[in-house]
């Protein structure tokens, strides 16, 4: 598994690297099965043993409370989830550092 992992990361790190340098981010078909499938067997592995999200399976959630906030306060459907979530992420991680448990 860590093995797939790591070839389906460097294939995204190869293909963001030519998005900002102008050109498509394109994924093929079976890259997105892939990653997928590596998802969502991750997020059953720890559901397994915390099917309720709240121990392990906090890290679901990493992001989502600052997500659903702005996509509530931009309007449903102008920010889409994936990018609310990133941003989300981004806030966390700057809060993390103002408060000093995260460098």
């Amino acid at each position: 598994l860590r093995s797939t992992c790591r070839r389906m990361l460097l294939r995204c790190e190869v293909n963001y690297d030519a998005a900002r340098a102008g050109a498509s981010l394109v994924l093929e078909d079976a890259d997105l099965v892939q990653l997928t499938r590596l998802g969502v067997r991750a997020k059953m592995d720890i559901l397994c043993v915390d099917a309720t999200e709240n121990l392990q399976g906090m890290v679901f959630e990493y992001g989502h409370t600052f997500s659903h906030a702005m996509e509530k306060a931009y309007g449903d459907g102008r920010i889409p989830h994936g990018i609310g979530v990133c941003y989300g992420m981004l806030c966390c991680s700057y809060v993390a550092w103002l408060v000093g448990v995260m460098s």
